[in-house]
């Protein structure tokens, strides 16, 4: 399980909603908890009691008044909720809340859940969550889910769309089309490099855009010193420097199936081989990752190494047998050319003008 996360859990009339984040612990990323929450409830609670945390306290004022944080501001307004904060050193104000923390441990990670990522994880709090809707509420002859269907109607409505969770990075690509934010670096595609650009940090992932175009989206990485690369960024310009094949660094991270690299050697001691193999890897910009697979896989045991076979392959699995487009081989295309002579049709006129008969 992985060590450092955060929890994150709401209790509308102890209906739960858990979700864990990775340990990024500022103002957007409780953003992200709450629009979560409200999006698993379906509506908003009309008030929200906190303590004087600082990611939505700026300063704690005379009585109950508090100077807000911008972001949680934003936060209140998108979603029209009250937030009511306890007195400082107080935290018994709110209640049942308090012990939720070591309920949620007993209910739902005992015994401790094994899993291999957050995705896994959260997807296991999920099943958890609405399976403890069948539970009886203490002191009541309601189920959790009952009770809470009971409330539903006193809570806000959902806003049109949910509240934008991120936070804006102007930046700007280096030589090797690459950005650099939290100390790493994520590739864009090659036609932006060395061009101011502008990044949407959320809180597992990262979009990259030109002006309003979205050019880029990347897993965001939270180790330090980490190059992440998406090997489709570069393959317009390995198509002009094919000699960089064998050593590009995209390529090795990412680790392509074994089917790539069966025709990676086929195609590498061949003239035109390398470019060849790069325009294989363009064919993911056109059809499914498991077509060009399944394609590869056909033209493999056929014998056909080229890119022109894979690509009729696929033809044939994405398109009406009457509207299959002629093969049109490249210029350095390793397909063998066959030229068949069209037959003289003139030999018969010379027949009738000799006035022969042919029985």
């Amino acid at each position: 399980m992985l060590a450092s996360a955060y929890l994150f859990f709401r209790l509308v009339k102890r209906r739960l909603a858990l979700h864990f984040y990775a340990a990024i612990f500022c103002t957007f990323i409780m953003r992200y908890t709450h629009v979560d929450a409200f999006e698993f409830f379906g509506a908003v609670p009309q008030v929200i009691t906190y303590d004087n945390l600082t990611t939505a306290v700026k300063k704690v004022l005379e009585g109950k008044n508090r100077e807000e944080q911008e972001r949680f501001i934003q936060l209140r307004a998108h979603y029209l909720f009250e937030s009511y904060f306890c007195d400082p050193g107080k935290g018994h104000q709110k209640g049942q809340v308090e012990n939720l923390v070591q309920f949620a441990q007993r209910q739902f990670f005992a015994p401790v859940p094994s899993v291999s990522s957050l995705e896994e994880l959260n997807q296991i709090l999920l099943e958890k969550c609405i399976s403890y809707e069948n539970t009886t509420v203490p002191r009541s002859s309601l189920t959790v889910g009952e009770a809470f269907v009971q409330e539903l109607p006193i809570m806000l409505p959902l806003p049109p769309r949910p509240l934008d969770c991120f936070r804006v990075v102007p930046v700007k690509s280096n030589t090797l089309s690459m950005i650099h934010i939290e100390k790493n670096a994520y590739s864009v595609p090659v036609s932006y490099a060395s061009t101011q650009l502008i990044c949407r940090v959320f809180a597992e992932k990262i979009e990259v855009y030109h002006g309003k175009s979205l050019i880029a989206t990347h897993e965001r990485c939270l180790e330090k010193g980490k190059e992440i690369l998406q090997y489709d960024h570069y393959l317009d310009l390995l198509l002009i420097r094919p000699g960089a094949v064998l050593y590009a660094r995209p390529l090795h991270q990412a680790g392509l199936p074994a089917i790539y690299q069966k025709f990676l050697d086929k195609c590498r001691n061949r003239p035109g081989g390398m470019k060849e193999f790069v325009r294989l890897l363009l064919l993911h910009r056109e059809f499914d990752t498991s077509l060009v697979e399944e394609a590869l896989g056909e033209a493999c045991q056929k014998g056909m190494f080229q890119y022109d076979a894979v690509r009729q392959l696929l033809f044939q699995r994405t398109l009406p047998e009457h509207r299959l487009p002629q093969l049109s081989l490249a210029e350095d295309s390793s397909v063998p050319r066959i030229q068949v002579k069209a037959p003289d049709l003139s030999q018969y006129n010379r027949l009738l003008q000799k006035r022969s008969v042919v029985h």
